[in-house]
C-alpha cells in the first residue's frame, strides 16, 4: 500500500470524470444539478448547494449565519488552512480565534467556552487531517445562540458516532479541490441541516456559475501529477509560466461567490460511490498504520517522552 496516494493526500479524477468535464464544457444543461444529487445520496437529511470553491461554500454559511443570528463574530481554530481566513474576510465577519489542544487539534474547551458569548454568530469546526472535531460535548453551542458549522473540507467520508462529517451542525461545508478525498478540479458544496436557514441565502449567487475550463484544467493537472515523470515534467513547465510561484499558497481574500461550474457538476457524477471506495481503503489502511507513524518509540502509538498519540485515523469514530 502507498501512503502517498491515499486521499486526502492525492486525489486522482477518473479518465470518465475527464470526458465528463469535457462534455460538460459543451453540454452544461446536461449534467447540472449532477452534484447536488451525489450529495442527496451521501447526506439525504441534508439540502446540498454546489458552488465553485469549498472557501464559497464556507463564507455563505458564515453569511447565513450572521444573518439568522444577527451577529458578527465567528470563532475559528486558531490553525487552520488561510482559506477559512480568507472565506471570514469575503463574509465580512469578525474573527475570534480559539486555541486548540495540542494532543487532539481540536478546540480547548477552556478556550471554547471564553470565546463563544452574546455576540457569537457561529463556530467553525476544524476536522483536520480527516479526523473529525468531538462535538459530543458541544450542545451548549446552541444554548448560547451561535450556529455549529462543520466545515468538513478536510473530512469528506468520514463518519462520527453514525452521523457524515460536514452533517454535525445547523451549517456543512465540503470542498472537492485538488488534494481533497475527490475533486472535481475546484468545487465545494454547503450542506443545511435547517431547510429554514434557506430563507437567508443569495440565491442569484448561487445560480452565477461559470462552464468550467478552469476546473477541468485543474483536475487534468491533478491526473497529471499521479504519475511521477509527468510530474516532474508538468512542476517544471508551471515553475517556468509562474516565475517560480508554481505551488505557493496564496491568502486571496478578494473571491467571488459563485456557484459550482459546468465541467465540476459533470466530474461530480459517481462521487458517492469514489467516496465510499476511498473510505474502505483508509478504513482498511488506518489499523494497520495506527502505531506506527515516524517518531513511534514504544510500538505502541506512543513518543515514550511525551505520551501523545501518534495514530493514523481510519476516518470512522462510529465506534467510540
Amino acid at each position: 500500500m502507498r501512503i502517498a496516494r491515499i486521499p486526502p493526500t492525492l486525489a486522482v479524477p477518473s479518465v470518465g470524470a475527464l470526458g465528463r468535464g469535457c462534455a460538460g464544457l459543451i453540454y452544461p444543461a446536461l449534467y447540472r444539478g449532477c452534484l447536488e444529487r451525489e450529495l442527496n445520496a451521501m447526506f439525504p437529511q441534508s439540502v446540498p448547494i454546489g458552488f465553485a470553491s469549498g472557501r464559497a461554500a464556507l463564507a455563505t454559511a458564515l453569511i447565513v449565519a450572521m444573518r439568522a443570528t444577527g451577529r458578527r463574530v465567528v470563532v475559528l481554530p486558531a490553525y487552520t488552512s488561510f482559506s477559512v481566513a480568507a472565506a471570514a474576510a469575503v463574509a465580512g465577519a469578525r474573527v475570534r480565534l480559539c486555541d486548540l489542544d495540542p494532543t487532539t487539534l481540536d478546540f480547548d474547551r477552556d478556550d471554547l467556552a471564553a470565546c463563544v458569548d452574546e455576540q457569537t454568530a457561529a463556530v467553525v469546526l476544524g476536522n483536520l487531517y480527516g479526523y473529525p472535531s468531538d462535538v459530543a460535548d458541544l450542545d451548549w453551542v446552541a444554548g448560547r445562540g451561535a450556529l455549529l458549522i462543520d466545515d468538513a473540507a478536510q473530512a469528506l467520508g468520514a463518519w462520527d458516532r453514525g452521523k457524515p462529517v460536514g452533517s454535525r451542525g445547523q451549517l456543512g461545508v465540503l470542498s472537492f479541490g485538488r488534494g481533497k478525498c475527490a475533486t472535481t478540479g475546484k468545487g465545494g458544496a454547503l450542506l443545511l441541516q435547517d431547510p429554514a436557514l434557506r430563507a437567508h441565502l443569495d440565491h442569484e449567487t448561487a445560480r452565477t456559475a461559470s462552464r468550467g475550463l478552469q476546473e477541468l484544467l485543474v483536475a487534468l493537472a491533478a491526473r497529471l501529477r499521479s504519475n511521477t515523470a509527468a510530474f516532474g515534467l508538468l512542476s517544471r513547465i508551471l515553475s517556468r509560466i509562474s516565475g517560480g510561484r508554481n505551488g505557493q499558497s496564496a491568502y486571496r481574500p478578494g473571491f467571488a461567490i459563485r456557484g459550482a461550474s459546468a465541467s465540476s457538476q459533470a466530474m461530480a457524477l459517481g462521487l458517492a460511490a469514489a467516496v465510499a471506495r476511498r473510505r474502505e481503503t483508509r478504513a482498511g489502511g488506518g489499523p494497520a498504520l495506527d502505531g506506527r507513524a515516524p517518531g513511534d518509540r514504544d510500538g505502541g502509538g506512543h513518543h515514550a517522552e511525551g505520551g501523545v498519540r501518534a495514530g493514523v485515523p481510519a476516518l470512522s469514530r462510529a465506534d467510540r
